[in-house]
């Protein structure tokens, strides 16, 4: 029996007291005024047992989510057992974590904890999925995040995507230089974005641009970016793209992000290209929730 332990530093402390708060902001929206049906059907103080299991019959299930589904339930007062860590492969029907304390309070807790577990273990085996794609071909590509979440999730999708094999990128606004269509349409050209950011942050940050076409991508290079993203390109233009970097001996200047459109069907195909950054927003926008279960157990029933 197990409950969970402070973190070992500043930066470690922030982001549980972080994670601790949204979780608790879950629980509120949940709960509201109360629940009203274990209050007129359970006594107080009765104490209950509980397994969480995962329902998954693939057998290529990623687990994640387990600390957060463990906080979830000491946050109303129950003690938890993890029987997996986050990263194994659940086999068919396997339980997770093992429950025990006041009745009311596992109920309290079940759907948040469950609804962690579904999600991020839904972003992790969605990611994992994209990175066994990626070594069966032997490229250098890193599949990554965006910032395509749920809102309120941000920091549980991104920990899942690590999980899976992924890179997070940013996590939000704060995090670095992006140039976006719309950043270029107000300045007017994507070089001068590029001269101006670098202008305003030096070289102690790295600065992505997005493009939209040859002739843009080039100019960006050239003006110093160390990013490019090729955004919308279908194989064909990002494939002439990345053979004009190389032809221009550029292609080691700058790292290269393939972005928007790319799925289970298409990434083959990009990822021969040897991008350093897929980047694939529905790993976190539309991923496919793992099934999973609450299991009370009850030694002494009321009747």
């Amino acid at each position: 029996m197990t409950s969970l332990k402070g973190p070992k530093n500043v930066v470690s402390l922030f982001e549980y007291l972080y994670r601790r708060n949204r979780i608790s902001s879950y629980l509120e929206e949940d709960l509201g005024s109360g629940d009203i049906t274990s209050e007129v059907l359970v006594p107080r103080d009765f104490n209950a047992e509980a397994e969480v299991w995962c329902k998954e019959t693939t057998g290529s299930a990623v687990i994640c989510g387990v600390e957060e589904a463990c906080m979830t339930l000491e946050i109303c007062g129950c003690s938890t057992t993890k029987l997996v860590e986050d990263g194994s492969i659940v086999t068919t029907n396997q339980q997770v974590i093992a429950v025990k304390g006041d009745a009311r309070a596992i109920l309290k807790a079940e759907r948040t904890a469950l609804n962690m577990l579904m999600r991020m273990s839904g972003v992790a085996t969605e990611s994992r999925k994209y990175c066994v794609l990626l070594r069966k071909l032997g490229v250098d590509t890193q599949i990554t995040a965006t910032r395509k979440t749920s809102p309120g999730m941000r920091i549980f999708d991104k920990k899942a995507v690590m999980i899976g094999g992924g890179y997070p990128h940013r996590m939000g606004l704060h995090d670095m230089i992006l140039i976006k269509d719309n950043h270029i349409e107000i300045v007017g050209d994507a070089s001068d974005c590029v001269n101006k950011a670098r202008r305003q942050v030096g070289k102690n940050r790295e600065i992505e641009c997005e493009v939209r076409s040859e002739d843009e991508l080039i100019s960006v290079v050239l003006a110093g970016a160390d990013i490019v993203m090729l955004d919308n390109f279908s194989v064909e233009n990002a494939k002439h793209a990345m053979s004009k970097l190389r032809e221009l001996g550029l292609r080691n200047r700058v790292k290269v992000e393939i972005s928007g459109g790319i799925n289970e069907s298409n990434f083959q195909d990009f990822a021969q290209l040897n991008p350093d950054f897929l980047s694939v927003g529905s790993m976190t926008h539309s991923t496919k929730a793992v099934d999973f279960s609450m299991i009370v157990k009850c030694k002494n029933r009321l009747t």
